[in-house]
């Protein structure tokens, strides 16, 4: 069954089930401290404009499993579950990032965007957990054997 995606819905992950990691290429390390207040994206390294993530269907088969296979053989993509839910990830910054963190298009940015407020950010967020991660294949045939999904 080929895997199919929703790409109506970015979804906030990452990075593993330690949330102080930040995604691949950044340089910096986390220095905000999660508050709630709605204010963190000040001291934020812009974590949710460096990838792309979109739900995807569980593995129900072998042909899902390779198809998850052939994802995870290419540069900065992973899979990642979050409460239950499986979801591609692929790390690319966006285009409007300016390099001082900012978005270029803030008052004008896409709903996507606009939506993901800071109650679901991974940034700093002591209540961030993902249910597992997958950086290779390496990972993910390691995780589905240990779920007794047959090879």
């Amino acid at each position: 069954m080929a895997q199919r995606t929703r790409a109506v819905k970015k979804t906030s992950r990452k990075r593993g089930k330690d949330a102080s990691r930040t995604p691949a290429g950044s340089t910096g390390a986390k220095t905000g401290v999660w508050s709630g207040s709605g204010t963190k994206c000040v001291d934020c390294e812009a974590l949710c404009c460096k990838y792309i993530s979109v739900e995807i269907d569980a593995p129900e088969d072998q042909e899902s499993v390779d198809h998850l296979r052939w994802f995870l053989y290419h540069d900065k993509v992973s899979i990642y579950i979050q409460d239950g839910q499986w979801h591609l990830c692929v790390d690319v910054r966006c285009k409007q990032l300016k390099d001082d963190k900012k978005c270029r298009i803030h008052y004008d940015k896409p709903d996507i965007c606009k939506g993901h407020g800071t109650d679901e950010c991974e940034f700093g967020n002591p209540d961030f957990k993902l249910d597992a991660e997958f950086k290779d294949w390496d990972d993910l045939r390691t995780y589905l054997k240990r779920q007794g999904f047959p090879q």
